[in-house]
């Protein structure tokens, strides 16, 4: 009665909040840090291009915040620490 499951090392999930916001989420339960590349395309959300990273263990603190220009295609060699969440808001 043995068998596999194969499940990616990164779980994404992208949520729009009721004021238009996007909220990308990102979860590594391995034990292993991973660098991954993920497809975000603003104009397909109604979003203008600034992103915010929320602090999990306080979620109105801001890690940091960028703005970026058109074209933008997604985030590239994005470090998603072991056993943790990121959550990036876009608006």
């Amino acid at each position: 009665n043995n068998y596999t499951i194969d499940v990616p090392n990164v779980l994404s999930s992208v949520w729009e909040a009721s004021d238009g916001s996007v909220g990308i989420v990102l979860i590594n339960p391995t034990n292993t840090d991973r660098t991954i590349t993920v497809p975000f395309n603003p104009s397909a959300y109604g979003v203008n291009g600034t992103y915010t990273e929320l602090n999990m263990d306080n979620p109105t603190a801001h890690l940091s915040q960028v703005t970026f220009t058109k074209p933008f295609s997604g985030f590239t060699n994005l470090l998603i620490p072991k056993r943790s969440v990121r959550v990036i808001k876009a608006t």
